[in-house]
């Protein structure tokens, strides 16, 4: 089944898409022509009062926390939908660790209890809006470029 038929397949509800980069996050609803918000990637320290990057953590824990509180923020204040109704595609960059993937999914299924996630690469996903299959996708983004021929 390709992939953009798996983004409507047997769901009464639309697909929120989340795109998390290393400076900014962009999500919204698969249906929509554009991201309903695209905001930076930080979060606050709780202890501190502090913003540091989402992406800057010591360990997994402090790392659950953070996407803990980044995932709230992103479901209640930005697209303002319960997150145990609608199916997740998160679009992720080939270069993402993972441990970042991992304890996204373990957030996403575990504290938000999503009904269905999938992990979708950003090359392909570029290359789904323009309804092909072959392309030079160019990605540039903060901390790196990655150009990637698909076909």
């Amino acid at each position: 089944m390709p992939l953009y038929e798996s983004l409507t397949y047997s769901t009464d509800k639309t697909v929120v898409v989340i795109d998390i980069g290393r400076a900014y996050t962009k999500c919204g609803i698969a249906a929509d022509t554009a991201p309903r918000c695209i905001i930076p990637s930080v979060v606050i320290d709780s202890a501190t009062g502090k913003t540091h990057n989402l992406w800057d953590y010591s360990n997994i824990d402090e790392l659950y926390e953070n996407l803990k509180d980044f995932l709230y923020k992103l479901y209640f204040r930005s697209l303002l939908v319960n997150p145990k109704d609608r199916p997740v595609v998160v679009v992720e960059s080939l270069l993402c660790p993972t441990a970042f993937k991992e304890t996204l999914a373990k957030v996403l299924y575990k504290h938000y209890e999503v009904s269905c996630c999938l992990f979708a690469p950003c090359h392909m996903v570029a290359l789904l809006t323009l309804g092909g299959n072959i392309g030079l996708v160019i990605d540039v983004g903060y901390e790196e470029t990655v150009v990637i021929p698909v076909s």
